[in-house]
């Protein structure tokens, strides 16, 4: 296996080169998008190019012309990612003066989108990691560190979700194992995880969330270990649309969805929504329910309760519903969301048939128990 490799969904299997571009065809709504991903790795503090003397490169690489690089193909392209899979650190004097600050402000400035560590980044060791990390504005992935009891702590991500044209990523990165390779007053503390049997879990794992695109990002070495860690992904919406029950005007509503766990196609969810009804006060839904969605269709059973003035209900009651509906990716945020609604049980009078039409944007974060 090479040792910095992306792995994808839709026949895409490794990207070793610095850009690579694929069409994407994993569900029909987001046929021949295009995604292109720039990857670099072991650029080891070469600010500047190589001299012009040097035997196999003469005047190649350095920051300068990578950017260049960088932003012409993000003018020719419209969905681009860039990542780095590590070894940013050591082998010129700008990273014995400056200790990886520098290295992290100019990746700031090209706007890599994700990163993950080599073992030369800790080469300055996990504190001085930690101090360089403070100039990073994008985030480094390490699914096989377990850094709970370093400074590293909460510094690092098991995976990160980028989205490029309405398609979701997750990126996920697996270490070498550090032992022969750095000082290990350098990662005391540290536990590496099987990288093999992390890999399979983390891959798993983002493939059941929905993803349409699952990356690799590693620097390789197969040693064994054990890993006790499960790590559950969760996604935050706010929703703000028009929601009507039949016999009854249309009124504005404001909701939170918040998508508790995912399993495949299988959603388990929690939503809330406040509505203002005209002339007739205000009214609140509170529900949780599961919803299948193998594609932008899905259908849905809510149970909860309803409380407020309008809609024929003043007190509160509880509710059940067979929802069907669609969401449909606009750009990397929003999406436009439509439903049906069906109320199967209501403990007061309650319209039996609604529908709802809205905007929904997307707020993705990961958590670790």
């Amino acid at each position: 296996m090479n040792r910095r490799a992306f792995v994808g969904l839709a026949g895409l299997t490794s990207l070793g080169a610095l850009t690579s571009s694929f069409e994407l065809r994993s569900s029909a709504q987001r046929k021949g998008k295009k995604l292109t991903i720039l990857h670099t790795n072991d650029t080891h503090s070469n600010i500047d190019p190589f001299p012009l003397n040097h035997a196999k490169y003469p005047g190649m690489g350095g920051v300068a012309k990578r950017a260049a690089l960088i932003e012409q193909i993000r003018r020719e392209e419209e969905h681009v990612i860039l990542v780095d899979s590590g070894d940013i650190f050591q082998g010129t004097p700008y990273f014995n003066r400056y200790h990886g600050e520098l290295e992290m402000k100019l990746m700031s400035a090209m706007q890599y989108d994700v990163a993950t560590m080599g073992n030369h980044d800790f080469d300055i060791g996990m504190e001085g990691f930690k101090n360089a990390q403070r100039f990073a504005n994008f985030p480094f992935v390490c699914s096989n560190y377990d850094f709970k009891n370093t400074t590293l702590a909460n510094q690092t991500l098991p995976y990160h979700i980028v989205r490029r044209g309405g398609v979701k990523i997750g990126f996920f990165g697996i270490g070498v194992n550090l032992d022969g390779l750095s000082p290990a007053s350098c990662y005391a503390g540290m536990n590496y995880i099987d990288p093999i049997e992390q890999a399979n879990n983390m891959f798993q794992l983002l493939v059941d969330f929905g993803f349409d695109l699952v990356g690799l990002s590693t620097d390789f070495n197969f040693t064994s270990t054990q890993n006790e860690n499960g790590f559950t992904p969760m996604n935050l919406s706010i929703e703000n649309g028009v929601r009507t029950y039949l016999g009854e005007d249309g009124f504005s509503n404001l909701g939170i969805a918040f998508r508790l766990y995912r399993k495949g196609m299988v959603q388990l969810r929690g939503e809330s929504y406040w509505a203002f009804t005209d002339g007739r006060g205000a009214y609140a839904e509170g529900l949780f329910g599961l919803r299948l969605q193998p594609n932008i269709w899905f259908v849905e059973t809510q149970v909860g309760a309803g409380a407020g003035g309008g809609i024929n209900l003043w007190g509160a009651a509880a509710l059940a519903f067979v929802n069907a509906g669609f969401e449909i990716p606009v750009n990397d945020y929003w999406d436009v969301t439509a439903r049906g609604i069906y109320n199967v049980y209501s403990s007061q009078a309650f319209p039996t048939y609604g529908w709802q039409l809205g905007m929904t944007f997307n707020i993705p974060f990961n958590t670790q128990f």
